[in-house]
């Protein structure tokens, strides 16, 4: 496996940002708000779209959001998913595992939020259960070496929907001739 890491937005991303979001979506992350947010925090130097690829083949992708001032290299793992069609062989252990090689410091800590089924997933690769989010939806874990780190509140880089990101949205369908909003 290996991996590209972006750490800003270039215009060669914008068809990977968007085979992403329709990856990610679902009726906690919608389409239009995983691009909004991989493609604002790029724009903005705070994350990095990482793409992996086995045999020159673009297979799957995640998206570390960096920490607050509280704790900066902190990382939040925001989003992972893999093709459909690479999916069942292994490749999403291996790109995260790679991304955990790579990109994380461990002894500043990496937190992610899961749907519960895929906490053992994330387990198998020694993240460890910290709490469930406020609506019980989704468990939170945490990869960190320093005890410290693993207790304390971190902040993110967040994005909602509101009258804004919507008028960027349907800017950016015209400019980058893709389908974000429902019509």
């Amino acid at each position: 496996m290996t991996i590209k890491v972006y750490n800003k937005l270039e215009d060669l991303l914008i068809q990977d940002i968007y085979e992403f979001s329709i990856l990610m979506e679902d009726k906690d992350n919608p389409r239009p708000l995983v691009f909004a947010f991989i493609h604002e925090s790029l724009q903005n130097k705070l994350g990095k779209l990482i793409i992996g690829y086995i045999d020159n083949k673009k297979i799957g992708f995640g998206y570390l959001a960096k920490g607050g001032p509280s704790n900066p290299k902190f990382q939040r793992l925001k989003y992972l998913a893999i093709k459909k069609e690479y999916r069942n062989n292994g490749y999403g252990t291996q790109l995260l595992q790679t991304i955990i090689n790579q990109e994380i410091d461990l002894n500043s800590g990496c937190e992610l939020a899961c749907k519960p089924t895929l906490s053992k997933f994330y387990e198998t690769l020694n993240f460890t259960y910290k709490q469930n989010t406020d609506d019980n939806n989704e468990s939170v874990l945490i990869l960190c070496n320093n005890i410290e780190n693993r207790k304390r509140i971190n902040e993110f880089y967040d994005l909602t929907f509101n009258e804004q990101i919507i008028e960027y949205l349907l800017k950016w369908e015209v400019k980058y001739n893709i389908k974000l909003l429902p019509r």
